[in-house]
């Protein structure tokens, strides 16, 4: 092709009859043209269709099945508000019992690796301090002043039923602790009986200092 063309342009340049030197200018800037302008040409076609394929051939976002786009991660949720427990409205000896077992279930609350997971009893903790204890105080408190010692129709007050109630809730918790208490010395016992059967029980003698 580069030929062809310089073989016209020689054809144009003998019918004009200009000078021999400028035939031959001409002819040399011509090749040089063909040669170096007609390769970067040919090198810059062949890049841009490599890139055109390269772009055909690279999947977009939305081409790639089974990739929706993330989710927006939403911010944690704050902690629901603890319930308000008034104990100053209670009877004294009431007022007393509310918090001691208030400050039992904190205590057994404050360490849920000593219950095993799905725990009831550590659920049960959790509610007494939550809901158990403030609805049966509240639930309480709703009842007019003037009419917490006047018996209702199983011949209690309302002031001997709160009692009932909290005895529940005390004695719960009770018996939680002592389960918890149980457990831990039984797993003294256990790691005693462990030692003992890897190193032997000790002879008394053996410890014996002389004097």
């Amino acid at each position: 092709m580069p030929i062809a063309v310089l073989a016209l342009l020689g054809l144009l340049a003998v019918m004009m009859s200009p000078p021999a030197w400028v035939v031959y200018l001409f002819l040399f800037c011509g090749g040089l043209w063909l040669l170096f302008g007609g390769r970067g040409r040919a090198r810059r076609r062949h890049e841009r269709r490599a890139r055109r394929r390269a772009q055909w051939a690279q999947p977009t976002i939305d081409q790639v099945p089974g990739q929706p786009p993330p989710m927006p991660v939403p911010p944690p949720l704050p902690p629901p508000p603890q319930p308000v427990v008034n104990l100053n409205r209670l009877p004294p000896e009431a007022e007393k019992q509310a918090d001691r077992i208030r400050r039992k279930a904190a205590v057994l609350g404050q360490h849920p690796d000593r219950f095993p997971i799905g725990s009831r009893d550590l659920y049960t903790v959790q509610q007494t301090s939550a809901e158990y204890l403030p609805s049966t105080v509240n639930t309480y408190l709703e009842v007019p002043t003037w009419s917490v010692e006047t018996p209702t129709p199983d011949g209690r007050t309302p002031a001997q039923i709160l009692t009932s109630q909290l005895d529940l809730l005390e004695g719960k918790l009770d018996e939680i602790a002592e389960s918890v208490r149980k457990q831990r010395v039984d797993n003294l016992l256990a790691n005693e009986r462990f030692l003992e059967q890897h190193f032997g029980k000790p002879d008394p003698e053996e410890l014996t200092i002389p004097r």
